[in-house]
C-alpha cells in the first residue's frame, strides 16, 4: 500500500511539473524587458532553444505574415554555437530562410537589418552578462521586440506554438563583419589621419566577440 501511494505521489508530482513547465523548459524569468537572457542550462536550456525558435517563427508570422528571411548572428560565448544551431534549425523547419551573418556584435546585427534584404533577425548574446549566461535579441524589420512582445513570445513558447510548414526554408552564410568595417571606413573617411583622442572599452568588445 505504501509503495502504491509513493508511485501515485510521484506521478502527481511529475504531472504538476509538466503542467507548469518545470521539466525541460526554460524559466519564465528569462523573458525580460528587452531580450531573452538567463543562466545557460539552468534558466536557459540549450536543448529547448529549438522549441523557442519554433515559437519565435510563429510570433514573427503573427506580427507580419510576410516574414520569410531571418538573419542570425552570435557572439563569442562558448554556448553560442549550440544555441545558434537550435535556433536556425527551428526557423528552417518553420519554412523560413536563414542567413547566418557570423560571429558579430549586437550593433552588427542591427546593421544587417538596415543593409541586407532580411525581414527579421536573431542575435545570440547575453550582452554585458558573464560568460555563464546567454540569450537572444529578436528584431522584426529594424525594430527590436521588447516589453509586452517579449512576454507574449514567452507565452507562445510555453504553449508550444509552432508553424506547420509543408516545406523547409533554406540556409546560407554571409559574414557581415567585412561589410560593417567597409561601411565605417567609407562613412568616416574624412577622419583618416586626424588627431583624435579616443577611449575604447576593450572589456565590452571582448565580451561581445
Amino acid at each position: 500500500m505504501t509503495f502504491i501511494m509513493l508511485v501515485t505521489s510521484l506521478i502527481i508530482a511529475q504531472s504538476s511539473q509538466i503542467l507548469y513547465g518545470e521539466i525541460s523548459m526554460m524559466k519564465e524569468t528569462i523573458f525580460r524587458e528587452y531580450d531573452i537572457r538567463g543562466l545557460v542550462d539552468d534558466e536557459l536550456i540549450i536543448d529547448d532553444v529549438y522549441d523557442l525558435g519554433l515559437a519565435t517563427a510563429f510570433y514573427l508570422k503573427q506580427l507580419n505574415h510576410n516574414v520569410k528571411t531571418v538573419a542570425v548572428g552570435m557572439d563569442g560565448r562558448e554556448s553560442s554555437p549550440a544555441i545558434k544551431e537550435q535556433m536556425c534549425k527551428a526557423l528552417i523547419d518553420s519554412g523560413m530562410d536563414v542567413v547566418f551573418v557570423g560571429v558579430c556584435s549586437s550593433p552588427m546585427i542591427y546593421f544587417t537589418t538596415h543593409t541586407m534584404p532580411v525581414d527579421a533577425a536573431v542575435m545570440v548574446t547575453a550582452s554585458h552578462n558573464p560568460k555563464e549566461y546567454n540569450g537572444l535579441k529578436i528584431l522584426l524589420g529594424t525594430h527590436s521586440l521588447w516589453g509586452a512582445q517579449i512576454k507574449e513570445l514567452g507565452k507562445l513558447y510555453f504553449s508550444k506554438k509552432r508553424i506547420t510548414s509543408a516545406t523547409k526554408g533554406t540556409y546560407r552564410e554571409h559574414l557581415i563583419k567585412d561589410d560593417y568595417i567597409a561601411w565605417h571606413v567609407d562613412e568616416f573617411a574624412h577622419l583618416k589621419n586626424a588627431a583624435i583622442a579616443a577611449v575604447i572599452d576593450l572589456a565590452m568588445v571582448q565580451r561581445e566577440l
